[in-house]
């Protein structure tokens, strides 16, 4: 029970940090992205062992933001010139 981390529990820690990622709302906190940064690194290990990806990592996520990005939400796009 105790010592390495399962791949089950493994896999639901990449989620909820995909999750908490593409949804935190302060843009100025770094330590969510560095953790986010942390486990894709750890990932990219356990895949160079053989492990396979996690699952979630494969789809898009199932709730809140689709993009991983640190736009503000209430930010919108730069309007596009047109040529005349």
């Amino acid at each position: 029970m105790y010592g390495a981390p399962t791949d089950f529990w493994f896999n639901k820690c990449v989620e909820y940090l995909r999750f908490i990622a593409y949804n935190n709302a302060d843009r100025d906190d770094a330590r969510i992205h560095y953790e986010y940064a942390r486990v894709l690194e750890t990932v990219a290990r356990r895949t160079a062992e053989g492990k396979p990806l996690p699952p979630c990592l494969l789809a898009p996520p199932a709730a809140g933001k689709r993009i991983y990005d640190t736009r503000p939400d209430d930010l919108k796009q730069k309007p596009r010139y047109k040529k005349q």
